[in-house]
Formats: C-alpha cells, structure tokens, sequence
C-alpha cells in the first residue's frame, strides 16, 4: 500500500518530473500484489494521460487473471477508441 500512495502523491503533485516517478511507484505496487485493481487502473491512466498509449493499451492486453476485475483499466483505453 505504501507504493500506493507514493504514487498518488507524485501525481497529484502537478509537477512533470514526478510523473516517473509515480509511474515507478504503481508498478512496484502491482509487484507486490498483482490483483490490486486501484494500482493498475491509476497507471493505465495516468500512463494515456501523458500520450503513453501503446503502454497502457500494452499493460491492458498483458494483465494477470488477478485483474479481470479491473474494468476501469479498459474503460480508459475505450475512451480513445
């Protein structure tokens, strides 16, 4: 949970440099749990909002039967579309 909010914190800093940061902090949360649904969704998303599509779309068509539940993850990519 801790990676969690370190990247929520990046994020919502506004701040242009610690948006690889917060990137770096949800992909260490999905390490540590791979069903967490919140962290996964966060980085789909925050990765379409810097134009990091084919990487969102990537994390989308890779994720684990842990997240079949996470249907904000193709909710965001069904945006662009």
């Amino acid at each position: 949970r801790a990676h969690y909010e370190m990247a929520l914190s990046y994020e919502s800093s506004g701040r242009a440099h610690d948006t690889e940061r917060a990137l770096e902090h949800y992909a260490a949360a999905l390490e540590l749990a791979p069903d967490y649904a919140e962290a996964a969704e966060n980085r789909v998303a925050l990765l379409l909002r810097v134009g990091r599509v084919a990487e969102a779309r990537a994390l989308c068509e890779s994720r684990p039967p842990e997240l079949s539940h996470a249907a904000r993850m193709d909710l965001n990519l069904a945006g662009l579309e």
